[in-house]
């Protein structure tokens, strides 16, 4: 009786298991427009500081980039594949960083 109380939890903790996949410390996925060593391509578009947020061409980001506002709420994670884009208050990009 007490074997069929335990088996089920036994399931249940192998469910837990990690499989090795992306969230066991494994390689991350690299958004298009990374390099291949996992840095982002914020060097390449330093050019857009200083310049006004509605003049930036979205479609010409690498894909997972974020375009931040002061307000823009965001997650404090750290990926060195993905390039963030600040805007300050008044609406001009203030930098062009990884993570």
């Amino acid at each position: 009786m007490r074997l069929l109380f335990l088996a089920p939890l036994a399931v249940i903790l192998a469910a837990c298991q990690s499989s090795g996949g992306l969230g066991s410390g494994g390689d991350s996925p690299m958004s298009s427009g990374g390099s291949t060593s996992g840095e982002c391509a914020a060097a390449q578009f330093q050019n857009l500081v200083g310049t006004s947020a509605d003049s930036v061409n979205r479609s010409s980001l690498p894909s997972g980039t974020r375009v931040l506002r002061p307000t823009t709420p965001m997650t404090p994670d750290y990926r060195p594949d993905r390039m963030n884009v600040y805007i300050d208050d008044s609406g001009r990009v203030e930098k062009v960083v990884c993570g």
